[in-house]
């Protein structure tokens, strides 16, 4: 799975790990759309697609625009592909996303260790 985002790791035992899916409801990760850097919130449905709530005006974009995560919230490092602009639904205000990674196809992983460094002044 070559730049594919598909959720972050939640839980950590001795053998086991758990992660919520950026598809999952209780999922929600900033993001940036394209290269105007629009920020949103992508919000999980339990559906296909998650949605990215909280953008001002829908004109500024189109469908295959390149969805990265913002680096806000410490959440994800900043510009990680998350996916691409399925959908423009203007009469709700929100955008579908395509992700780039089918979670139901995944047989492997790769997990990154990122953590925001705090700086003592």
């Amino acid at each position: 799975i070559s730049g594919g985002r598909f959720g972050r790791v939640t839980e950590i035992a001795n053998r086991v790990s758990r992660g919520l899916l950026l598809s999952d409801i209780s999922s929600r990760v900033p993001v940036s759309i394209s290269s105007s850097e629009i920020q949103g919130i992508l919000i999980g449905q339990n559906l296909n697609r998650p949605k990215i709530n909280y953008i001002k005006n829908l004109n500024d974009f189109q469908v295959w625009y390149l969805v990265v995560t913002s680096g806000k919230g410490g959440i994800f490092p900043s510009n990680l592909v998350v996916g691409s602009v399925a959908i423009l639904d203007k009469k709700n205000q929100h955008i579908e996303v395509d992700l780039l990674v089918n979670p139901k196809r995944l047989s492997r992983v790769r997990i990154i260790n990122y953590q925001i460094e705090s700086r003592v002044e």
